[in-house]
């Protein structure tokens, strides 16, 4: 192994997909030989790192992604997106194939089906990625989807001091592997559709937690979301009210959210109420990185909505 120069690193850096999402509205959900007209709103940067990249991005602390896209127009549009919103691509390294896209067919009340188009350009740069690199950041984050490379990812990160988490979406909450990669995940996070694989909020978090996790989030959408902290104390968190335009990408902002509170000193509570918030927040424009909003107007936003914590983001 070789001395490397000096590296100004992000503090949170996750490691997943990056891509497109072409949103477009729609009446209602087609049902079999039906046709419908859709109204097109457009192509935006996204997938499920960049997300949380860019709401760990927005609350003030550096943030970037280790992935793969492709050379070519979809993923000019996730970079300028990323570069947009303040997210380090220095990690995102670009390979001769379609950037990975997904076309989310959303209806009025901001909820969506999503159809997923697989590429080569999909994933964390698990081969281009030196992993020295974690010495120097203080988040890591991933999502279960990328399957065996996980675990030692996040093996490594917490050897390097670094704080885990591990993003879990049905069906991979039910994949056996999951047990020999919770042993190095800090925080883990589930959707729904997870959770209820699981036996519903309270279960699944006890289920991860017993299998290594230490803290378990669960997200409910317009329900809230559900914490289980390293004590097993339970919380129910209550939604923040708002006209929902596209709730794409709100459970990656969760996420990315969570982090950066706890980077910020924020208690567990604390930093799930902000992650509740702007996950909120995310759904009220189209497109999973969510309106655009500096830092002191998320702090007056937050004012604004009761939370004891604003004066400190």
């Amino acid at each position: 192994m070789t001395a490397m120069e000096p590296v100004d690193l992000p503090m949170y850096l996750a490691f997943g997909d990056l891509g497109v999402d072409s949103v477009a509205m729609i009446d209602h959900l087609p049902k079999a030989d039906e046709k419908l007209w859709v109204e097109p709103i457009g192509d935006f940067s996204g997938g499920m790192m960049g997300n949380a990249a860019v709401a760990v991005a927005s609350l003030g602390i550096s943030s970037g992604v280790a992935s793969l896209i492709g050379n070519d127009e979809r993923g000019d549009v996730v970079l300028r997106g990323l570069h947009g919103r303040g997210v380090d691509t220095r990690f995102v390294r670009r390979i001769d194939a379609p950037t990975f896209w997904t076309l989310s067919l959303t209806v009025a009340s901001g909820d969506r089906t999503l159809i997923q188009f697989p590429t080569p350009a999909f994933g964390g740069d698990w081969d281009g990625f030196d992993r020295r690199m974690l010495s120097g950041v203080r988040w890591v984050h991933a999502i279960a989807e990328e399957g065996e490379p996980v675990g030692p990812l996040l093996r490594d990160a917490k050897g390097a001091g670094a704080t885990t988490s591990l993003d879990i979406e049905y069906p991979f909450s039910l994949r056996p592997e999951l047990s020999n990669v919770l042993p190095y995940v800090d925080v883990a996070f589930m959707n729904a559709a997870a959770a209820e694989a699981l036996g519903g909020a309270e279960e699944a978090a006890r289920s991860v937690q017993d299998r290594g996790a230490t803290t378990a989030l669960v997200t409910l959408g317009e329900k809230g979301a559900f914490l289980r902290d390293a004590s097993g104390g339970c919380r129910s968190l209550m939604p923040v009210m708002v006209d929902a335009v596209d709730t794409n990408g709100a459970g990656d902002q969760f996420a990315g959210a969570y982090a950066a509170g706890i980077l910020k000193g924020f208690e567990t509570g604390e930093a799930a109420e902000l992650a509740t918030f702007m996950a909120g927040r995310s759904t009220t424009a189209p497109g999973g990185h969510g309106p655009n909003a500096s830092l002191p107007e998320l702090r007056d936003l937050a004012g604004e909505a009761g939370f004891a914590w604003a004066e400190r983001l």
